[in-house]
């Protein structure tokens, strides 16, 4: 989070000690390596791709087993013309792997259509590979060199009709590919739930442990008290849970059974690289370290659906540098889909427009951040709402936008802890007026949200405190009016709030 917002934390809580939490005493376990044998277990089976809209399947025409086959749409007939694998490497091979699918001419304008061609040679490097192809948001099909979508013609196509590349465009049902008995990953409007925080926060140099665990505990131990706690944030209503890490944090045997625990409970994990505590601009992340991150955990969760990578955590670049360096992990990391790949605003996650826009990123799942703390000068919910509503590129006099569809808000809290009454009057205190701002925009718009922090030790924002230890630990809210607000942008229930009271508080009064 920002750093104006921890020097607030630091002064709200009795006692934070920076990197307090865990100095000594790691159970080393050695980082799983990107191997063969593990990027193997990445490619998919030979699956059909079905058209939303028409019910088709995408089809090398007349079973052409030769390159430079053409492709379109046809009647699924289970042929082994229809059937399509993914790689590790970005390929999207057809015709039991013996023809990769490209644009043809190597053309990336819209109107392209593909065509077969002979893969490139094994071993070839990953970023050597161009035609590359990953599942996107909204069951899209994503053409990595164009950013444009692999595009059934529009309404009634008869078979053969061919298939282009053409604009990304959100809800086109002629866009939207799906497979009989793969299981897609949640579209970002279905996430909903909780951060799950260390102590203070997750900036820092050492690894970053979830509030209530030990970095000296090993994977058994830190399972069986992390279990309860994951179910604790499901009663709540989470079916997210956003945990940090950085390359330390792989050195503790327990973080594996923190993301264990997360999916066994059929709950989707969401893990977000964090930079240290003292620079904490994305680049002062090694690229040793952050390939570390992203080659170990992709290599062993990247395969299954529940499991969302969040590239960086408010990398805090406001340039096009920072699109700059996504594509370059997307195309460093083509066997994770696209619509598993988080992608930070940038700054610090606040400032989607120009991020959103990318073509190159296209597919891939929108991160936006937005507390009281960050803009001060808002003081009615009106004011917030625009703010918000000018982020997510909303036009005036609408409700969402093709960004806002594809973003989570993984980030946004208040002081749960000071009193507030967020069931109060709408305007009267800039932190209620937010938080009905934040969370209408949440509702209205139908994005998914994850709050800061669900649980969090040392963290006045934290939505729970924990009651008990072990097996037998608990979850308690400590503040009903800020979850119920929360409940409202999750649509859980229709309460609007304004009924309670105004409560000015000490917490950045205006003046």
């Amino acid at each position: 989070m920002k750093d104006a917002l921890r020097r607030i934390r630091r002064r709200s809580v009795a006692m934070v000690v920076a990197g307090m939490v865990i100095s000594t005493g790691l159970t080393v376990a050695a980082p799983t390596a990107v191997t063969s044998t593990a990027a193997a277990a990445a490619s998919s089976d030979p699956v059909a791709l079905v058209n939303t809209e028409s019910a088709q399947c995408l089809d090398v025409q007349a079973n052409n087993p030769s390159p430079g086959g053409v492709v379109g749409v046809w009647s699924c007939n289970g042929g082994a013309n229809q059937k399509f694998s993914f790689r590790p490497n970005g390929e999207l091979r057809a015709m039991s792997g013996t023809l990769c699918l490209v644009s043809a001419g190597g053309a990336i304008a819209s109107g392209t259509q593909l065509r077969t061609a002979t893969c490139q040679p094994a071993g070839t490097p990953t970023l050597s590979i161009t035609p590359k192809f990953s599942r996107g948001v909204g069951n899209t099909l994503v053409h990595s060199a164009s950013g444009l979508c692999v595009t059934k013609p529009a309404a009634t196509a008869p078979d053969g009709s061919r298939v282009t590349l053409e604009t990304c465009t959100t809800d086109a049902k002629n866009q939207q590919w799906t497979s009989p008995g793969v299981t897609a990953a949640a579209p970002p409007k279905a996430l909903r739930g909780m951060n799950w925080s260390a102590e203070g926060d997750n900036f820092r140099s050492d690894a970053i442990v979830p509030s209530g665990l030990s970095a000296t505990d090993s994977y058994a131990a830190t399972y069986e008290k992390a279990l309860p706690l994951v179910r604790q944030f499901k009663q709540l209503g989470a079916n997210t849970i956003r945990v940090g890490v950085n390359a330390q944090t792989l050195e503790w045997a327990g973080y594996r059974a923190v993301l264990d625990a997360v999916l066994d409970e059929n709950v989707n994990v969401m893990v977000g690289l964090w930079s240290g505590h003292e620079n904490r601009h994305y680049e002062s992340i090694s690229d040793a370290d952050f390939h570390k991150v992203w080659s170990t955990l992709i290599a062993e969760y990247g395969s299954n659906p529940r499991f969302y990578a969040n590239v960086v955590n408010e990398p805090k670049e406001v340039s096009i540098k920072w699109e700059d360096s996504v594509n370059q992990f997307l195309h460093t990391y083509p066997q994770l889909p696209r619509n598993q790949v988080v992608v930070a605003g940038r700054g610090d996650d606040r400032f989607l427009t120009e991020v959103c826009k990318d073509k190159r990123l296209s597919g891939t799942v929108m991160s936006y951040h937005q507390y009281s703390v960050f803009e001060l000068y808002h003081k009615t919910v009106s004011e917030w709402k625009n703010a918000m509503r000018s982020r997510l590129d909303i036009p005036s006099g609408e409700t969402k936008s093709s960004c806002s569809d594809r973003t989570v808000v993984t980030e946004f809290g208040d002081w749960s802890q000071s009193g507030i009454d967020y069931n109060g009057p709408r305007d009267g205190d800039l932190h209620v007026s937010y938080m009905y701002a934040m969370t209408e925009v949440i509702r209205e718009t139908g994005m998914g949200s994850l709050y800061w922090p669900g649980y969090g030790e040392q963290d006045a924002f934290s939505l729970t405190t924990r009651e008990g230890s072990g097996a037998t630990a608990t979850l308690k809210v400590v503040n009903q009016s800020l979850f119920d607000r929360i409940r409202y942008a999750w649509k859980v229930t229709d309460n609007a709030g304004g009924d309670g009271a105004l409560t000015r508080t000490t917490y950045w009064t205006p003046g």
